[in-house]
């Protein structure tokens, strides 16, 4: 073997893996960052009326993220105890819904079904094995999905908190490179949509 030959593989695959890691990271902060930027647009009026109050705005972000935050939860939590007790509900009578179907089948078609070898070929049947083979091949994608779910959520999060926390600062780190017309026109724009998406007025600060 070329004494090359190991060099030129570990350098292909670190020129893909960084590829990827690249390609990965751009497509994942242009879709998040403009998230994020929105989501601190509607959080900037709760923070600067608490900033106005004399509370930092850092102190600000952290408070107003955190009742957002159980919002969120107290929302997801409620819906998916519903969720839950329909689901629990539907496996609990799901026997029942078999049997009378099957009930009803016999007397409307003259079928002569029952509802043990149906259960007893179901289970045992070839599709129900190949879809089981078929999930567990699938738990490390699963995984590997709901990991990336997280870490780009835990990337808004990251990228709102700058953006409401330091939004004076970007204001004046953006418009600090304009010039004056193009000023006064950023920040129209960025007092209207607060205004739009936060409900209120940023004006006086």
């Amino acid at each position: 073997m070329p004494g090359w030959l190991p060099r030129a593989f570990a350098l292909a695959l670190a020129l893909v893996g960084a590829y990827q890691l690249l390609s990965w990271a751009f497509l994942g902060l242009l879709l998040n960052v403009p998230i994020a930027f929105f989501l601190a647009l509607a959080m900037e009026p709760a923070v600067a009326g608490l900033a106005r109050r004399g509370m930092r705005r850092g102190a600000a972000t952290a408070l107003v993220s955190l009742v957002l935050l159980l919002a969120a939860a107290g929302f997801f939590y409620a819906l998916g105890s519903l969720f839950a007790e329909q689901v629990s509900r539907l496996a609990e009578n799901f026997p029942r819904y078999v049997t009378e179907v099957v009930r009803w089948s016999n007397q409307h078609f003259h079928t002569d079904l029952d509802v043990d070898e149906l259960r007893t070929g179901f289970v045992h049947s070839d599709w129900v094995r190949g879809y089981l083979r078929h999930g567990a091949q699938n738990v490390w994608g699963a995984s590997a999905t709901v990991l990336g779910g997280v870490f780009q959520l835990l990337t808004v999060a990251l990228f709102t908190f700058y953006f409401a926390a330091d939004g004076p600062r970007l204001r004046l780190a953006l418009c600090s490179v304009l010039p004056p017309a193009r000023q006064a026109e950023v920040l129209r724009a960025w007092e209207i949509a607060v205004t739009k998406t936060g409900g209120t007025s940023t004006r006086g600060r």
